[in-house]
C-alpha cells in the first residue's frame, strides 16, 4: 500500500521518471531475501540517487506533492514552471530545494514544472498554464498577451551569448563558420538562437542550424564533435565546463543581459504574489536559504547571490531583437 501510494503521487506530480527508482531504493532498504539479486545490480546506482530521493521524501512527508483533486481544490497550490536550459534531473535538483524553502516561508505549495524544450515551454506559457515562471521566454511578443509580468530577477552580473568552439579548433574567426554546422539550444531561445543568429545574419554568414533540445544538450553535440561550433548561454557554459571539465575557445560574445526574470501569472492573487515575491528576494538574507542557494549554485552559479527586486525595464535590451525578429 505504501509503494502504491508513493507511485500514485509521483506520476500525478508528474516525475513518474522516478517512480522505478524509488520502487528498487524502498527494496534495497528491505533485507528481502527475494530481491537480494537486484539488491546487489542497484547498490551503486541507489547511492547516487538517496540525495535527490530524500528531497522527494521530504516533500511527499511535507505534502507538496498532492494530488489532482487537491491541486485543483487548493488556491494555495502553485505550478512553477521552468525554462529547460538542463536536464530534467539537473533542473529538479536545483529547483526543488529552492521551492520547498518558499513553500515552508509562505505556506504556498509551489511545484516545479519543466518541459523537454525550450520551445514546448513557451508553448506552455502561450497557454498561460504557469501560475509562476523563470524564464525570458515571457518578453516575447507571442508570449507577452498571456500576461506574465517580472517580479524578480537573479542577483547576478547578468547573461551573454558566446559562440564557441573546442579548445584548439582549427577555426579561429567567425568567417570560417560559413556553411558548417552550428548548434543552437532550439529556436525559442533567446541568448542561445535569437541574439546569435541575428549576429550571423549580419555578418551574412550561411550556416547549417542543428538543435540540441536545451543549452547543455547542444554543448555536449559540440564536445562530441556532431556540431564545429555553439552557440550558448555564457552562465550555462560556464558552469557545464567546470562540471564535466570542457575547454573551449570563444569566437565572439554578445552585449550584457539581464539573468532570467522570475515572473507571476496574472490569475495568481496579488496577495500571494506580493508573499512569494518578498520570500525569494529575502532568501539570501536567511541562514537556511542561503544554504539551500549555495548548494543549488554548484549546478546553477547564477543562484549563488539569491534573489532581487525586477520588473519589466530591467529588460529593454531585450526588445530591440524581438522587434528584429518581426521585421
Amino acid at each position: 500500500m505504501f509503494i502504491r501510494f508513493l507511485t500514485e503521487n509521483f506520476l500525478r506530480a508528474r516525475v513518474d521518471f522516478l517512480q522505478n527508482s524509488l520502487i528498487r531504493l524502498l527494496r534495497f532498504a528491505r533485507n528481502d531475501r527475494h530481491c537480494e539479486e537486484e539488491r546487489r545490480s542497484n547498490l551503486s546506482f541507489a547511492r547516487s540517487l538517496v540525495k535527490t530521493f530524500q528531497k522527494y521524501l521530504f516533500l511527499l512527508a511535507c505534502g507538496f506533492i498532492v494530488d489532482n483533486h487537491d491541486l485543483r481544490a487548493s488556491e494555495s497550490v502553485y505550478s512553477f514552471g521552468v525554462l529547460p536550459v538542463r536536464s530534467a534531473v539537473l533542473t529538479a535538483e536545483t529547483w526543488n530545494p529552492i521551492l520547498e524553502y518558499i513553500s515552508l516561508k509562505t505556506g504556498k505549495k509551489l511545484l516545479l514544472k519543466t518541459e523537454r524544450t525550450g520551445g514546448n515551454s513557451k508553448d506552455e506559457l502561450i497557454k498561460g498554464t504557469y501560475d509562476f515562471a523563470y524564464t525570458n521566454h515571457i518578453l516575447e511578443p507571442s508570449v507577452k498577451k498571456s500576461g506574465y509580468f517580472v517580479i524578480a530577477r537573479p542577483n547576478s552580473a547578468g547573461i551573454t551569448c558566446k559562440i564557441i568552439v573546442e579548445q584548439n579548433s582549427s577555426i579561429g574567426s567567425i568567417e570560417e563558420l560559413n556553411n558548417l554546422k552550428v548548434g543552437f539550444a532550439s529556436q525559442a531561445a533567446f541568448v542561445g538562437y535569437i541574439v546569435p543568429m541575428n549576429y550571423l545574419e549580419q555578418k551574412k554568414l550561411h550556416i547549417q542550424q542543428i538543435f540540441g533540445g536545451n543549452q547543455e544538450g547542444v554543448m555536449a553535440q559540440l564536445k562530441s564533435a556532431q556540431v564545429k561550433a555553439a552557440a550558448v548561454n555564457s552562465v550555462v557554459l560556464n558552469s557545464y565546463a567546470k562540471r564535466v571539465n570542457f575547454s573551449y575557445d570563444t569566437l565572439w560574445e554578445s552585449e550584457n543581459f539581464k539573468d532570467f526574470p522570475l515572473s507571476a501569472h496574472p490569475r495568481v492573487s496579488k496577495e500571494d504574489v506580493k508573499a512569494i515575491g518578498e520570500a525569494f528576494i529575502n532568501m539570501s538574507k536567511d541562514l537556511e536559504g542561503a544554504k539551500i542557494l549555495k548548494q543549488s549554485a554548484t549546478i546553477a552559479s547564477e543562484l549563488m547571490n539569491g534573489f532581487v527586486n525586477a520588473d519589466e525595464r530591467d529588460y529593454n535590451n531585450y526588445k530591440k531583437y524581438y522587434s528584429d525578429e518581426k521585421n
